[in-house]
């Protein structure tokens, strides 16, 4: 056997488990598509052994298992993050509500939860609008 090919189907099955894993551990439905590629790809592979023209032409072949496996790599990383921010949200989103409960209003996505600070830019109304006795 060829060491491309072998190196070839060893990435591609190393895919095929990794693309399980984040199958699993996302129970998205989408992902099972992922494993699927792979289980084809690496068929393919291993039909490729049996015939007689191994050599250097399964060069893109070895490449394009490295590609799909990192493309694997980068989906969990991309998963990981994702989960990581709807934990955060959840958390913010609980206090929020916890707020909303003290203060007896109910708090929406869109208030805010304290009144805004004047910035540097504005400018509060001076004593001198509010005197109506007409003498400076």
């Amino acid at each position: 056997m060829n060491w491309i090919i072998a190196l070839s189907i060893v990435l591609r099955l190393l895919g095929v488990g990794y693309s399980v894993l984040l199958l699993a551990r996302t129970r998205d439905r989408r992902f099972g598509f992922l494993t699927l590629l792979f289980s084809f790809m690496t068929l393919r592979q291993v039909l490729t052994v049996q015939t007689a023209t191994t050599g250097i032409e399964e060069l893109p072949g070895l490449v394009v298992s490295a590609l799909a496996l990192l493309t694997v790599y980068y989906l969990s990383e991309y998963v990981t993050e994702e989960d990581e921010l709807k934990t955060r949200l959840r958390t913010v989103n609980e206090r929020l509500q916890a707020f909303g409960r003290r203060s007896n209003t109910p708090a929406t996505p869109y208030s805010s939860p304290t009144p805004t600070a004047l910035s540097s830019t504005q400018t509060r109304p001076s004593n001198r609008s509010l005197d109506t006795s007409g003498t400076k």
